[in-house]
């Protein structure tokens, strides 16, 4: 057996926010995979690749100041290599939240309804929660970018009864965080069972 090798460099030792990291990887063996480490060891990044050599672009939208380390890894061995990164923006902004909409007033047990809005920031979203209130409960959803900008996700219940959207939490990727109301009302109900006498 051929005994394995991993090359990983890029195109430069620093980067700046938003900047395009390039990302080279060669080795005489299939499926190479890599990860971006951040200096407190977070996963910021990874990728996998089933060919012997990559080139890739990664959007610096780091928040961490420090070295970096590109973890790969092929077959048996593991290479690494490191850069710099500085963030040089302040961002206080947080994202912007309209257009919440929702597909239907009334529904039946068992049915979905969809929610959506526009959720927009100068630099990135990072996450996006739509909450929903009942009578005797709350509802937290993950809401995910289907479109640009377009926030969706959908909600059922085997519950009869009225349900309120009532916000919309959203973060951008420095953590600020913006909340609108959208205060939209809908109604499940049991559909109607016919009985039929022969």
């Amino acid at each position: 057996k051929e005994k394995p090798y991993l090359l990983i460099s890029t195109d430069r030792d620093e980067y700046f926010f938003n900047e395009t990291i390039k990302i080279n990887a060669k080795s005489n063996y299939e499926n190479i995979s890599i990860k971006i480490i951040s200096p407190t060891n977070d996963t910021v990044y990874s990728y996998f690749s089933f060919n012997k050599t990559f080139n890739i672009s990664v959007n610096a939208l780091f928040i961490e100041n420090g070295t970096y380390t590109i973890l790969g890894n092929v077959d048996s061995i593991y290479n690494k290599t490191y850069f710099n990164f500085t963030v040089n923006i302040t961002d206080n902004q947080p994202p912007l939240i309209y257009n919440e909409s929702i597909s239907n007033d009334v529904i039946y047990t068992g049915e979905e309804i969809n929610l959506s809005s526009i959720v927009k920031d100068d630099i990135k979203v990072e996450r996006v929660i739509f909450e929903i209130l009942s009578e005797n409960n709350s509802f937290n959803l993950t809401a995910k970018e289907v479109q640009r900008n377009f926030y969706l996700t959908s909600f059922s219940s085997d519950i009869e009864g009225n349900y309120t959207w009532s916000r919309v939490f959203a973060w951008d990727l420095f953590g600020n965080l913006n909340i609108s109301y959208p205060n939209k009302m809908f109604e499940i109900i049991k559909p109607a069972v016919w009985i039929l006498s022969l």
